[in-house]
This record gives C-alpha cells, structure tokens and sequence, in this order.
C-alpha cells in the first residue's frame, strides 16, 4: 500500500473494482461507507469490553464490503449466519428473560452495540435497496440481533425499561423495579 492519499478522489470521483470510477454519490459508495460506519462502532464496542467475538464480525464486514465491490459470493454456505446463530442463543441464554421493551444504552460497552446495531440495521435497508446477495441481507440481519443480545449481557443485568406512562425511567435490578415473582 502506498500514500494513504492519492489526490484521486478529489473532484468527487473514486474507483470501484467492476464500474470503473464513479461518482461519489454513486449507491455502492453508499454501500462502502455504511458497512465502514458498522466496522467502526464494532471496533468502538470491542475497545470498550472485553468481547472477541466483534473481530471476526469486523472482518466479515470487510468480506462483505469487498464481495459487494466485486460481485463475489458472500456466504453462500449459510456457515457465517449459522455461527452468529449459534452465539446469539449463547449470548441470550446468559441474559435473564425478556419481560419488557428496554431503551438502548447503560453503561458504555453497551451503548456502543446498541448503537452499532443500529447502525447495522441502517446498513440492511441500504443493502436491501442495492439489491445486495440474501446471504449478506440474512447476515446483517443476525448481526443487528446479535448485538442485541450482547448490549443486554454488557449491561450484566440491570437495563433501563421503556415506560410508556411518562414517568421517570427506572433500572431493572433496583427495589422499585424488581418485578413480583411468579
């Protein structure tokens, strides 16, 4: 690799592997840039706690970016969906139930999965409208669920519920929240 600039983009022009260069505005870019924004706040989330399952993730998002790119098969298995199947019912079988809606967020490992799946989710819809492969569609939708789960377990328990009547937000785990047994 050479510079990290080129000077090449500079008139709002950048290189693709099968199109030749395009516009900025082009929809792949659009493509590029929201699995580049998912690949950072993965890499936020990770910085932040101790999880390594977010760098395989990262760099199936680089699979992704480059098998959009240059028309090359993702996934083509199921395997990759399969395994963040498998973590997702590992992860959530160390959460306890879910009773009710929680807001995204607690502490700050949390807040960045919450945040990256929401970003994730944004990056199936733009995937969606560049008619992208299932496989990457059907992976991008595991990943949004499994960061689901992982915000719950990084927030080891104690999440804040989503309280439709107005009143002051309450934690779950603190005495006025804990629910009755049944």
């Amino acid at each position: 690799m050479g510079k990290v600039y080129t000077r090449g983009g500079d008139e709002g022009f950048a290189a693709t592997l099968l199109w030749g260069r395009r516009r900025k505005s082009d929809d792949i870019f659009e493509v590029v840039g929201v699995l580049d924004e998912l690949n950072s706040f993965l890499g936020w989330a990770a910085s932040l706690s101790s999880e390594e399952i977010l760098r395989p993730i990262q760099n199936d998002l680089f699979e992704i970016g480059f098998a959009v790119m240059s028309a090359q098969a993702f996934d083509a298995d199921g395997a990759r969906a399969a395994w963040l199947e498998s973590q997702i019912d590992r992860i959530d079988a160390e959460n306890p139930p879910l009773t009710r809606f929680i807001l995204p967020g607690g502490n700050p490992p949390a807040a960045a999965a919450h945040c990256a799946r929401a970003v994730c989710r944004r990056a199936e819809r733009v995937l969606v409208a560049f008619e992208a492969s299932l496989p990457i569609i059907r992976y991008l939708n595991r990943l949004s669920d499994l960061l689901f789960v992982l915000g719950r377990r990084l927030n080891n328990g104690v999440e804040v519920y989503w309280e439709r009547s107005g009143a002051p937000p309450t934690q779950a785990g603190t005495p006025a929240q804990t629910e009755p047994a049944e």
